[in-house]
């Protein structure tokens, strides 16, 4: 009885560190996806002129010196998120 619930590594514990070590694997997960595609997106910026054009217009709101720029901004966006 005293393992179970009293000593340092009692089932509670147990339990918090197994949903902590699950968040972590979760996370870990998602940020090596993102460095993939990070990479790629580095990749193709460097090697590909027109990629790199097409994103400083979207990202950066860079244009030609003979056309406008218009921004669209949606304001039915969900609060809660």
């Amino acid at each position: 009885m005293w393992l179970v619930f009293f000593d340092s590594n009692n089932i509670l514990t147990n339990m918090r560190t197994r949903d902590k070590l699950n968040g972590l694997r979760k996370d870990k997960k998602f940020y090596i996806d993102e460095v993939k595609k990070d990479s790629i997106l580095v990749q193709k910026l460097l090697y590909d002129t027109l990629e790199l054009e097409r994103y400083a217009r979207e990202r950066y709101l860079m244009k030609k010196d003979n056309e406008d720029v218009y921004l669209v901004i949606d304001t039915t966006v969900d609060p809660r998120q």
